[in-house]
């Protein structure tokens, strides 16, 4: 019985779990029929575009192998999907209906749907027909999104009689979508036409504004760009009346100038300062890059159409500074923040505008390209003159290249007077040139020099950082900042670090090349060298130099010294004469050169006649300064070499109340005995071309002349010495240059010797030592020896005053071979020269005699040493 009982109960069991699978069954086999119309159900929630939503798979005939497959809609609005082989037909549904006929094609126009959906959004999926009468399972569902595409911008045919037409715009009509309609905007107020509507009537007594574009539904029609104009009724001409409205938002940004699209225009006009036009004609347009040198000075820009009776619009001003970078006022400066931005100030400047700039952050220059030591190449093109105000706000300029083969090398040509540039350092800069000085027979107006920020400079320029890089002109001057200071310019409270170099292969100096003006509070801790004129603040000074020190190497060969290689009494053409001062500065670098160094300067004064032949005063000054550097060359002091001031101790002039502690070497590395070198360093602009340089010497021994060579004689050879170029010319066997009697030196046809260009006058001045040493005037028309002479505080003197120095050392190729005497020639008034000890505490008498404490007693780690100069402290 019990197993009975089991066996009716797994009976039992059995029929129930069969009858809920054939439930199951009955109720999965619901779904859509072929002939039901198909499903008017939509997608639940908010289907994506491109998105597999599925579907319910379901068919009387289910055949898995007959699903349509990748259905999607391709770029010309057709549905497609890969073909199923066998199939006999395809049917499509459309968000839920079905499209009323079978296909024989795998593609189908979404657009020509019976029924569009107004926000272009479709729901498709397709099915297979098979064995006459079957159909498969539905594909998977398919969302797309309509884009539509804007409408043709329209075409202004005519103005005739207040009445203005275009052509008719080509755009598709749809069932139930609204049909575009033409707009006309009067000064803002939109006026709607008729669809069909080609014309509009204006009923205006002033100039206007006008838009015309065609209104879409967004969807299948997109609303067309409108074209901007401008209506004037008060032209005579009906075919004037019409015109482009300006070009909008026109504006610089980086290296390129933007605008606003101008819809139906086609040439584009770009006018710059200098009143040039660029025309370029081609299709829409939103850019103009500028390829003009990097000079970014394009003023206004209009537009126009090669078709059509619009005529071409007014002129749209150029913004180069938007309203949150400033508006160029002293209260609300233009902000630089890249080198494009440094680049507007040309634009500016040449529309004689006066603009304050400020540095908002570090800017970096372009480094991408290397150029060769000679090659003209620049990443930062020079920016005219400057007459407003630029500061750094002690942000760092980095790595500007500029090399010029033509003309002088600075970011802006003239400073202004009423102009200012501060507040900026300098990191890794190289600037450089090579062209031969244009000599107009002023030695400061040159072709070829080089400075960071200047030609000219007649405004303020004060705290800039020279850091890092170098500034080489190969053929003519080099400073750090400015080639020619003015006699208004003012170069105050700069610094040159040791990582900086300048070299001029005529003058050079760390800050200026020639001064007019005033250099106050400037140091200088990097290497300066050249030929002519080589100071480790300034070239050549004709203006005053106050309160600035120099701790640098200075080299160079002719009128070397520490704060200036000359300072010079210069009188113009207008015979206005400068009184150069030096006043309360100090060296404390190396001084090498040839001839004429100095620690302080190498030359003071001038001969009587100036560089333009005019007669010239000794009215030059050097006061309280001192020298601690060790000064070489073949005629070098421990303050100047050569002193032609006499004194005048009201007006500061001449050598007055200075010490110097240097030790004096009196002779130059490199120079061998028994040779003629001839230094042209103070007019290399004569070695144009590829002239032989030549010497004729000669010896008379008993009234029997004998010359070295036949004329022209020998022909020297170029070498360097140091940092310096000279022609030397070797004796032959047996001859001494001690014994020569005369020489002439020649610049000589390097093809023929017997054309000789110029020639210097005899020289019978020879040199009784082993080796001469000449240089030539800026004519060629003499050459002058130099002989040897070493001193504490003038090599060469007319007078000093309240001078002092230690009992320094003389040294001749490193052997100590005299004590070195306080001048050579001339008077000295009151000086002395004084111990070690003495000179420690000589502070107080020197500040009695300039009548003002200009002289601090100084002292290290409590130990005294020698005085310092009370601005060193502050």
């Amino acid at each position: 019985m019990k197993a009975k009982k089991l066996l009716l109960i797994l009976i039992a069991i059995l029929l129930i779990t069969s009858l809920t699978l054939t439930l199951v069954a009955c109720k999965d086999d619901q779904g859509d029929t072929p002939d039901d119309g198909g499903s008017n159900s939509v997608v639940e929630g908010d289907p994506q575009e491109g998105e597999d939503l599925g579907g319910d798979n379901t068919g009387a005939d289910a055949n898995v192998d007959m699903i349509p497959v990748n259905v999607k809609v391709d770029s010309q609005v057709k549905v497609t999907w890969t073909s199923v082989k066998n199939s006999d037909g395809y049917q499509v549904e459309v968000n839920g209906t079905l499209h009323s006929k079978n296909l024989s094609f795998n593609n189908f126009d979404l657009l020509s749907f019976a029924t569009l959906p107004k926000n272009g959004k479709f729901v498709i999926r397709v099915r297979s027909l098979f064995d006459a009468d079957k159909y498969s399972q539905w594909s998977d569902k398919y969302v797309y999104t309509y884009n539509g595409g804007s409408l043709i911008l329209p075409t202004i045919v005519n103005v005739e009689n207040n009445v203005m037409t275009w052509t008719e715009d080509a755009f598709k009509t749809y069932q139930g979508i609204d049909v575009p309609y033409p707009v006309v905007v009067i000064d803002g107020e939109e006026n709607k036409l008729a669809t069909d509507a080609l014309s509009y009537t204006f009923n205006v007594s002033k100039k206007v504004n006008v838009s015309l574009y065609y209104k879409g539904d967004e969807v299948y029609n997109k609303t067309s760009a409108a074209l901007k104009l401008v209506y004037d009724p008060d032209v005579a001409k009906d075919s004037d009346r019409l015109s482009f409205a300006p070009p909008t938002n026109v504006r610089m940004e980086g290296e390129v100038l933007l605008f606003d699209k101008v819809e139906g225009a086609d040439t584009y006009y770009f006018t710059d300062v200098y009143s040039t036009t660029t025309i370029l004609t081609t299709g829409k347009m939103d850019g103009f890059s500028n390829d003009r040198k990097g000079h970014y000075l394009i003023k206004e820009m209009y537009v126009s159409s090669s078709a059509g009776i619009v005529k071409r619009s007014a002129p749209a001003q150029v913004v180069y500074f938007t309203e949150e970078n400033g508006a160029g006022t002293k209260e609300d400066p233009f902000k630089i923040s890249s080198a494009s931005d440094m680049r507007y100030i040309e634009y500016y400047e040449a529309i004689n505008e006066s603009k304050y700039y400020e540095l908002v952050n570090d800017i970096r220059f372009d480094t991408s390209y290397v150029p060769k030591d000679d090659e003209e190449y620049s990443n930062f093109y020079d920016l005219g003159s400057f007459s407003g105000e630029l500061d750094g706000k002690g942000h760092t300029l980095y790595d500007i290249v500029i090399h010029y083969k033509d003309g002088f090398s600075a970011i802006f040509n003239t400073i202004s007077k009423n102009a200012k540039i501060c507040n900026i350092n300098i990191e890794n800069c190289k600037f450089r040139t090579w062209t031969n000085r244009t000599n107009d027979g002023i030695m400061h107006n040159k072709g070829g020099d080089v400075a960071i920020f200047a030609r000219e400079n007649k405004g303020l320029i004060e705290n800039i950082t020279l850091s890092s890089g170098f500034v080489i002109a190969k053929r003519d001057g080099a400073a750090g900042i400015v080639i020619e200071n003015d006699k208004t310019g003012i170069v105050r409270n700069c610094q040159v670090k040791s990582g900086f170099e300048v070299y001029g292969a005529n003058e050079a100096g760390a800050f200026v090349v020639y001064n007019e003006g005033e250099i106050v509070d400037c140091v200088n801790y990097g290497k300066v060298s050249g030929n002519y004129a080589i100071g480790g603040i300034v070239g050549r000074n004709a203006g005053n130099v106050s309160r600035c020190g120099n701790n640098g190497v200075v080299t160079g060969d002719i009128n070397v010294g520490g704060i200036t290689g000359y300072n010079y009494n210069v009188a113009n053409s207008g015979r206005t004469q400068y009184q150069p001062l030096i006043e309360e500065c100090y060296n404390k670098g190396a001084i090498v050169g040839t001839v004429y160094s100095g620690g302080i300067a190498g030359r003071n004064g001038s001969s009587g006649v100036n560089e333009l032949g005019v007669d010239s005063y000794a009215n030059a000054g050097i006061y309280g300064c001192y020298n601690q550097g060790t000064v070489s060359g073949m005629i070098a002091a421990g303050i100047t070499a050569q002193n032609f001031a006499w004194l005048d101790e009201a007006n500061k002039f001449g050598v007055n109340a200075c010490y110097s502690s240097g030790d004096i070497n009196y002779t130059v590395p490199g120079y061998e005995e028994n040779k003629i070198y001839l230094s042209v360093s103070a007019c290399s602009w004569a070695e144009t071309g590829s002239p032989a340089i030549y010497c004729h010497a000669w010896k008379n021994q008993g009234g029997d002349v004998q010359a070295a060579a036949p004329w022209p004689g020998i022909q020297m050879e170029k070498v360097t010495v140091g940092t310096s170029n000279y022609y030397v010319a070797n004796m032959p066997n047996g001859w001494k240059v001690s014994e020569l009697s005369g020489l002439i030196f020649s610049r000589v046809d390097s093809k023929n010797s017997f054309n000789v260009y110029n020639s210097t006058s005899d020289i019978t001045a020879i040199p009784s030592y082993s080796s001469g040493v000449y240089y030539i005037d800026g004519n060629w028309s003499g050459a002058s020896l130099v002989g040897q002479g070493v001193a504490a505080i003038a090599a060469e003197n007319n007078a000093i005053n309240n001078c002092y120095c230690v009992s320094a050392d003389v040294y001749y190729n490193g052997e100590k071979i005299e004590d070195l005497v306080l001048t050579r020639g001339g008077n000295s008034i009151s000086s002395a020269i004084k111990t070690r000890e003495d000179l420690k505490n000589i502070y107080t008498t020197l500040n009695d005699v300039l009548g003002k404490d200009v002289f601090v007693k100084s002292s290290t780690n409590g130990i005294t040493t020698y005085p310092e100069l009370a601005w060193e402290k502050q």
